[in-house]
């Protein structure tokens, strides 16, 4: 069960912005799938300027401290957001993992 919230207001991306946010996106849910235990994930974007924000957040009940270094998926991600001038954080909360990516849009 995937819930996709859209920003507020109209947001206009380069495709590098786009395709980077869109493959972040698909990582982070591919992982939700695999590995949380859970059975639902929520991808959430708003924009504040400058930045847009999407945040992925699943409610699985494997949560422990992601290690970016010991597989592809989580560095992928954060090579993706520092590709386009944005950051990507990992955060394990009670219930599941929350993926937050901000890219600064001009």
């Amino acid at each position: 069960n995937v819930i996709v919230e859209p920003p507020a207001e109209t947001v206009r991306l380069t495709p590098g912005i786009l395709l980077n946010m869109y493959r972040i996106a698909q990582e982070a849910i591919t992982n939700a799938l695999k590995h949380s235990g859970g059975d639902r994930v929520s991808v959430t974007f708003s924009f504040a300027a400058p930045l847009l924000r999407m945040v992925i957040v699943d409610n699985g009940t494997k949560g422990s401290a992601p290690d970016v270094g010991t597989g592809y998926g989580l560095r992928n991600m954060t090579f993706r957001a520092r590709e386009i001038g944005g950051d990507c954080t990992f955060v394990t909360q009670e219930a599941g993992m929350a993926v937050r990516v901000e890219v600064p849009i001009t």
